[in-house]
């Protein structure tokens, strides 16, 4: 279990790691708008992974994808 505290006071329990990835977005979980807990009242701290890199060859950009997915 999940326990989610917004910064407006509000709080929601959520089942699984994959509903907490489905409803929050990644930027406001950046800027700090969530905090998660576990059943046991430590703090989730959220992974992300990171941003593609893009290199430019002449007139084209080529984008790398993320290995891990």
């Amino acid at each position: 279990m999940i326990i989610v505290f917004q910064d407006d006071g509000t709080v929601r329990a959520l089942e699984t790691e994959a509903q907490a990835n489905y409803e929050y977005e990644a930027i406001d979980v950046e800027n700090g708008e969530y905090t998660f807990l576990d059943e046991r009242g430590c703090v989730l701290k959220p992974v992300f992974p990171p941003p593609p890199k893009k290199k430019v060859l002449f007139f084209f950009s080529v984008t790398t994808a993320d290995p891990l997915r």
